[in-house]
């Protein structure tokens, strides 16, 4: 019984500690105020603020101010009341009216399959005509919102994954629609330094 009551009052600290609840030297930070999914941009009614007492390294990437997340968008999923960070982030592409677009590419075409949703990539666009093949960059340094993957269940069939990027301008999102309906899709992905 003891043992039971010792583990009851633990729950209840541990419940107390993450509420911030009589943790006066705490510091409030930006929390999900419900789940976000990826590529959702953040709302002000999306965020909330917690009084957290968070150990250093994590101090860093954590948002203070809800203006400071509010029309970025969430690259994962996101629970209700999760911390949230820098890497969990990224900036909208363009104005309010930014542009969602999806295309589909061959899995060997788009890094063997090892994309997430968060990365950065580019999008290259290959035509072969009478003269030798030429490609030609169509989107660079753009965020993938969405990744779904499909095929490649039967003996021969290749496997394709449908990307959702934001653009910031019609034109585009037409260049990148061109490219998808009459060449053929090379995915790069970005690495190293910041967008």
């Amino acid at each position: 019984m003891v043992g039971g009551l010792l583990v009851a009052l633990a729950a209840v600290g541990t419940w107390w500690a993450a509420a911030g609840a009589g943790a006066s030297d705490g510091a409030r930070y930006v929390v999900a105020a419900h789940p976000l999914g990826p590529g959702e941009p953040i709302g002000p009614d999306d965020v909330r603020l917690a009084t957290l007492d968070l150990p250093p390294a994590l101090q860093g990437a954590a948002r203070t101010e809800l203006a400071d997340v509010v029309g970025d968008v969430a690259l994962g999923p996101v629970e209700a009341g999760e911390l949230l960070q820098a890497g969990a982030l990224a900036p909208a592409v363009g104005s309010p009216t930014a542009r969602e677009v999806s295309f589909a590419v061959e899995t060997d075409w788009a890094v063997a399959g090892a994309l997430r949703v968060g990365d950065r990539i580019d999008v290259l666009a290959t035509t072969e005509g009478a003269a030798e093949p030429t490609s030609t960059t169509v989107l660079t340094d753009a965020t993938i919102r969405r990744l779904t993957s499909s095929g490649g269940d039967g003996l021969g069939e290749s496997r394709t994954q449908t990307i959702t990027v934001a653009v910031g301008s019609a034109d585009e999102a037409a260049g990148l629609v061109t490219a998808a309906r009459a060449a053929t899709i090379t995915v790069v992905r970005v690495t190293g330094g910041g967008r």
